[in-house]
């Protein structure tokens, strides 16, 4: 059921995104990850603002995911937001998470 899920809301951030990365990006996330965004985006618009990435990395660390536990501990959101936003419009997407993930 929990593999349903998860291909499910990776199918769903796919279809939804309209953005111009390769969907395979996103096959490389983990798939605790594709959960964490949509929890972290409080107001449903598929971009996490700063206050929502902060929700976001404080999730993937409680999963130890990448970096995020040392986001955390030394309350670096902002760097690591303002590296991630590939376009500097200020809005984090799933897929410029994604990019970043995979170019580091």
């Amino acid at each position: 059921m929990r593999k349903t899920s998860r291909a499910l809301v990776s199918s769903i951030a796919i279809i939804l995104s309209g953005a111009s990365f390769a969907a395979a990006d996103l096959t490389k996330m983990n798939p605790d990850s594709m959960e964490h965004f949509p929890m972290a985006d409080q107001n449903s618009d598929e971009k996490l603002s700063l206050e929502e990435f902060k929700i976001f990395v404080n999730l993937e660390a409680e999963d130890d995911i990448g970096k995020s536990r040392k986001l955390k501990r030394y309350k670096k959101y902002e760097t690591g937001y303002t590296k991630m936003d590939a376009n500097k419009d200020g809005a984090l997407t799933l897929e410029e998470i994604a990019a970043f993930r995979v170019g580091n």
